[in-house]
């Protein structure tokens, strides 16, 4: 898992421009499923299953396009990841979630690729 935190609003540009790419980086180029779990307005997760290798890669390719951003990237242990059993993994890099930081990143991701960006509904929280 990659956790993601904006240090700044100025940043939010940079962290939508990565979750753009996820689905291209993480699953066509890297074999790998995953989804973006909305912790907060600031704390993004990004949730990613796959060989270890492809994993370190998909991480070290978030911290280069971030580096020189107010915005902390952490590698964070596979074994302390406890979403990943609740939080769908797909080809797609969905943004997951609820509430109102969930419903801000989902209408800066559509404003970002033009599109509505997916994630669970209301329904399907649990």
């Amino acid at each position: 898992m990659v956790e993601l935190k904006l240090m700044s609003d100025a940043d939010s540009s940079a962290v939508k421009r990565v979750l753009g790419q996820a689905q291209k980086q993480g699953n066509w180029l890297r074999g790998l499923e995953g989804s973006v779990l909305v912790e907060s307005e600031d704390t993004l997760q990004i949730l990613a299953q796959g060989p270890a290798d492809r994993l370190d890669s998909f991480g070290e390719w978030c911290k280069e396009e971030l580096s020189g951003t107010a915005v902390s990237v952490q590698a964070i242990d596979k074994e302390k990841v406890e979403y990943c059993a609740f939080v769908p993994l797909t080809k797609d890099f969905a943004l997951a979630g609820s509430g109102a930081a969930f419903e801000s990143w989902q209408e800066k991701m559509a404003l970002e690729l033009g599109d509505e960006v997916g994630g669970w509904s209301e329904e399907a929280q649990f």
